[in-house]
């Protein structure tokens, strides 16, 4: 009897063990979702991606965002998308529509069949218009547009802005008839268009980014009262002389005197401009380098326009002697999408003085990063 009562026992123990645990540790362990509210990005005039985390705990859960112009009040609400599993997961939403300039306050939020959940309040600011139809000056530490769509030109009047240093703009568009350039290098500086640009780039046809005859001195350029062009680092050392063409990417041509500079920089991140070529004299001035330019783009780059960096054209008295023309500069460009049917150039100046002893300058360094390629346009890095 006392054996029977044991089996008995140990039967019942199994039981439970195969029938009520699992059920138990469901109850347990079921949640409702872990949300975590993250930054908003590529935010322009009229639009915005919200991002944030979900975990669903081993439920099937559906996401989504509220957002709203009133802090802790949401009248919109984004799709909705679903999260499963038990690891966390990255979730977007895009918002269009949007108004400008305006504050949205949003909160991501999340649902199973324990409850819901809301993760913490965060905001964003779409960006106001800026146009420019008069030739103006944004310089390295001018942040008063940083934020903007930025618009250049009325698509007819011939309209430069001329932008130094780093900057980031919501959007940036180039109308016909309009440049953005940044300032010429002396012997003690040089300078960039480096621009950062949260949404969309969209240079049209008849526009264009242009720093062309803005990067280092060629000899007897303004101020730099050598025979040789500068070059890398701002210096003369390793620079192209006499009637020798600048190098940069490409090698400058040797002429019947002078040296031929070095090449330099990184062929997939070119951050320095290019080199000057050499002179002669005072009456016969080395071409300057092209300038750099650098733009990353998170949204399209259309480019039906151009996105100019050439070397400058050496200048002589007369033809008898001769001045090397400058290497073409950098341009780096890092879209999400690359489209148009423009060109993008970084050729090298033409030398002055009769072509039997004078050399040839180099062409510049393009670097193109992108996800997505529609560009149909012109690519040239040549030598002269």
């Amino acid at each position: 009897m006392r054996q029977l009562k044991y089996f008995f026992c140990v039967f019942i123990l199994l039981f439970c063990i195969v029938t009520v645990l699992p059920k138990l540790s469901a109850t347990v362990y079921a949640s409702a979702p872990t949300v975590t509210t993250g930054s908003s990005t590529n935010v322009t005039t009229s639009s915005a991606t919200l991002n944030g985390t979900v975990n669903a705990n081993g439920t099937s859960t559906t996401a989504w965002f509220n957002y709203s112009t009133t802090s802790g009040s949401y009248t919109g609400t984004s799709t909705t998308q679903a999260v499963s599993g038990t690891s966390t997961t990255s979730i977007s939403a895009s918002l269009s529509g949007l108004s400008a300039p305006t504050t949205y306050y949003y909160r991501i939020a999340a649902q199973n069949g324990v409850g819901t959940s809301y993760g913490s309040e965060a905001s964003f600011t779409t960006a106001s218009t800026q146009t420019f139809t008069m030739n103006t000056t944004i310089g390295t530490s001018n942040t008063t547009y940083d934020g903007m769509a930025i618009v250049v030109g009325d698509g007819s009047t011939a309209t430069t802005l001329t932008v130094t240093g780093s900057h980031t703009f919501a959007s940036l568009t180039v109308k016909n008839n309009a440049t953005v350039t940044h300032s010429d290098a002396d012997t003690s500086n040089t300078y960039s268009t480096n621009l950062t640009v949260t949404g969309d780039t969209d240079i049209q046809s008849g526009g264009k980014i242009d720093v062309s005859s803005r990067g280092y001195l060629g000899g007897y350029s303004v101020g730099n009262n050598s025979s040789y062009g500068r070059t890398s680092g701002n210096v003369t050392t390793n620079g192209s002389s006499g009637h020798c063409g600048g190098s940069y990417g490409g090698l400058g041509g040797q002429g019947s005197s002078g040296s031929i500079g070095s090449t330099y920089g990184d062929i997939t991140n070119p951050t320095e401009p290019g080199a000057g070529g050499g002179g002669y004299s005072s009456s016969y001035i080395g071409g300057d380098g092209g300038g750099l330019i650098r733009l990353t783009v998170s949204g399209t780059l259309t480019n039906n326009g151009s996105i100019v960096a050439n070397g400058g054209n050496a200048q002589a008295a007369d033809w008898y002697n001769r001045a090397g023309g400058g290497a073409g500069g950098g341009i780096y460009i890092n879209s999400s999408t690359l489209a148009g049917s423009g060109t993008i150039t970084a050729n090298g100046g033409s030398y002055a003085g009769n072509d039997g002893n004078v050399g040839g300058s180099g062409g510049g360094r393009i670097a193109l990063i992108f996800t997505t390629k529609t560009f149909m346009g012109g690519i040239t890095v040549a030598g002269v």
